[in-house]
């Protein structure tokens, strides 16, 4: 079945998740996290997104953007 197509509004914060394939891990070493922080940051501020929170764990990516 598709997926209906997600429904963008301007200035409306987003829930975003990011999930490892089958829920394995997603960043295996401290490395990891701070190369995704920085690319996460450096593609946040080419596209105007405001990041209000984000927690990394070893399952997945929990973040709150507006």
């Amino acid at each position: 079945m598709l997926r209906r197509p997600r429904m963008y509004i301007p200035g409306f914060p987003y829930h975003i998740v990011q999930r490892g394939n089958n829920r394995k891990v997603c960043f295996l070493v401290q490395e990891n996290f701070a190369f995704y922080l920085e690319l996460w940051k450096k593609i946040s501020a080419r596209y105007g997104v405001s990041v209000r929170a984000y927690i990394f764990s070893n399952a997945y990516l929990y973040e709150k953007s507006m």
